[in-house]
């Protein structure tokens, strides 16, 4: 059967200005990502922003090479 998707708006900087970009998630995410937000007086998109900075930004070595 057809699950319903929800869709997070994720806020991209682009050379400047910032572009809107969507992402598809389950919608029991959705609802554990809306109540910890909730719970934690957060702003869902930002929090998401976050934590995707967070795990795929590649970090600097202490010779700062990648």
């Amino acid at each position: 059967m057809y699950e319903k998707k929800h869709t997070i708006f994720i806020l991209i900087d682009m050379s400047g200005h910032r572009k809107i970009k969507n992402i598809k998630i389950d919608s029991r995410v959705h609802k554990l990502l809306k109540e910890y937000c909730q719970t934690h007086g957060l702003k869902m998109f930002q929090f998401v922003e976050k934590l995707i900075k967070e795990k795929c930004l590649v970090k600097k070595d202490i010779y700062g090479d990648y």
